[in-house]
């Protein structure tokens, strides 16, 4: 979620989170919507692009868990709410503070409903998207409409009613957008029919997989279709569309056959591309970029860099990424966004592992290590919201701390489990997943208990302190402090790189000269976490 998309460079890190300003979604579940399930959503938009308004209808189709006479939707005030119905009967309601209150008849556990609400407004006008979320309202090179929707960090409110919160995620999606003559929408899932009129086109999208309210997402615009077939390593086929503006359809082609071949390496660390049923798709968008679910906002405007010879594009890369790492896999709780980006970020490093070996892999987690601020924790607390949590480090250390998990578990295990983790249906799909989740199944599967090592990184700032001491002549002794347990660490003597366990219990070596601790930085050390190490 989130500023998902945003950036692997150290740079960047820094600044990511200066921008995330206005709405704010998750922290404590509030009682009454804990009292619910959304199951699907059907959603109706019509757009005006000159008015830069929007009408809309929302139906949410529920399973109360407890008994309640009223349902808390979150909606901004932006919009007048102008009709509420439950299960076809007129009800009283009440808007404001950004929050819907459904006057309800009792309903009792078990029950089902439909709730429908239509309202109209002018929504949020997003100021720095995706960081500062919202409405886009941009024109092309032909001073066609051009219109983006983003709200990683704002939540769903900011365009339809719903239960605003990582706990809950309907179980598939209709979107119908309707929009002047000329114009077309691009969306989540599968487009199952247009409908054409005198006046404006309707574009019908339905997703059949679980999706979180920050992913549903529409994109209006004059745009070429360019579509290619993938063969998922399944044989499964599927189609990966580019919605792109006219005036870069020559630049399409490319740009998929390059998508096609990260989804390939994705597969084989990840397992099959998460929704071969429905599609991988791009969309060209006015600003940077977002992860919305089978249909990724791309506004990189095609600036490559090169990587083993081949071109690539940091920000098709990174959004790609999330269609396993916080779509397929998702978080109950943003306290757990580093699932989302920092194992995102990581999966950007073993792309550049396929494409430039493991040298190409240690320069990307090089550029992690040197973009780390390690201020604050990337967990500050549980039940938090996305402010409380959104900051570069949930990129770069959350990365860092698979690239050490890597180093602690040897390479089989640890891609075995990794993929045993993204693949299991306990934590993926409409089953969400906490921190908890990843330390025990990381830990069960490494023979080891990991926790203290997990706990440190994600939950403070601590981080362990590498002692070397000449004992006496050709003879240093070796120690780790702080780490909560044993590591396994190389040590270069001389021209060799051995592995050594080490603690806080001191190991004696022999060396002519003195050691060298984690010559290739397995590990983020206490002090600078670059090349220097306490001594």
């Amino acid at each position: 979620m989130k500023y998902s998309s945003l950036i692997i460079t150290g740079l960047l890190y820094s600044n990511l989170f200066l921008y995330a300003q206005g709405y704010t979604s998750g922290g404590i579940l509030h009682p009454n919507q804990a009292s619910y399930d959304v199951t699907y959503y059907d959603l109706s938009f019509h757009i005006d692009p000159e008015k830069k308004f929007l009408k809309g209808t929302t139906k949410a189709y529920i399973n109360i868990l407890e008994k309640v006479d009223s349902l808390k939707f979150d909606l901004v005030n932006a919009f007048t709410v102008r009709d509420v119905k439950a299960n076809e009967r007129r009800v009283s309601f009440n808007h404001k503070n950004d929050v819907l209150w459904v006057d309800i008849p009792p309903y009792i556990k078990g029950k089902s409903s439909i709730i429908q609400v239509k309202y109209d407004g002018h929504p949020p006008t997003a100021v720095n998207p995706p960081w500062d979320g919202g409405f886009t309202w941009e024109k092309d090179g032909d001073e066609n409409p051009w219109i983006g929707m983003s709200c990683a960090n704002e939540g769903g409110k900011v365009f339809f009613p719903c239960k605003d919160h990582p706990s809950d995620r309907a179980d598939s999606m209709a979107i119908s957008v309707t929009v002047p003559k000329g114009l077309s929408v691009a969306s989540n899932g599968i487009l199952l029919n247009v409908f054409e009129t005198d006046n404006g086109s309707t574009y019908n999208w339905k997703t059949r997989y679980p999706i979180a309210n920050y992913n549903i997402n529409f994109t209006i615009g004059v745009f070429a279709k360019v579509q290619k077939e993938f063969t998922s390593f399944s044989k499964r086929k599927m189609p990966v569309i580019f919605y792109v503006l006219k005036e870069n359809e020559n630049k399409a082609s490319a740009h998929l056959d390059m998508a096609m071949k990260m989804i390939r390496s994705h597969e084989n660390y990840f397992g099959e591309y998460p929704f071969i049923n429905e599609k991988f798709g791009l969309v060209e968008t006015p600003y940077l970029g977002m992860e919305h679910q089978t249909i990724n906002a791309y506004g990189n405007q095609f600036r490559y860099t090169e990587l083993g010879g081949e071109p690539v594009d940091w920000l098709l890369l990174h959004e790609l990424g999330h269609e396993w790492w916080g779509n397929k896999v998702n978080a109950a709780d943003w306290s757990d966004y580093w699932i989302h980006e920092g194992i995102c970020s990581y999966a950007d490093a073993l792309y550049h592992r396929e494409l430039a070996g493991e040298e190409g892999y240690h320069k990307k987690m090089a550029n992690a290590r040197h973009g780390i601020q390690n201020v604050k924790p990337i967990i500050p607390k549980r039940n938090a919201s996305t402010d409380e949590v959104y900051q570069g480090d949930i990129y770069g250390k959350g990365s860092y701390m698979m690239h050490s998990l890597r180093y602690i578990m040897g390479d089989r295990r640890f891609f075995r489990v990794l993929k045993e983790f993204v693949t299991n249906n306990r934590y993926t799909y409409k089953n969400l997943v906490l921190e908890k989740d990843f330390t025990s199944h990381f830990s069960d599967n490494a023979s080891q208990d990991l926790s203290p090592f997990i706990h440190m990184m994600l939950y403070t700032t601590d981080l362990p302190t590498a002692i070397i001491k000449k004992v006496k002549q050709n003879r240093y002794a070796l120690s780790v402090e702080s780490a909560g347990m044993k590591l396994p660490v190389e040590v270069k003597i001389g021209d060799r790189i051995r592995t050594i366990t080490l603690s806080s219990d001191p190991v004696i070596v022999r060396a002519l000269e003195k050691p060298v601790i984690d010559p290739n930085h397995w590990y983020l050390w206490r002090r600078d976490f670059d090349e220097k190490i306490d001594h």
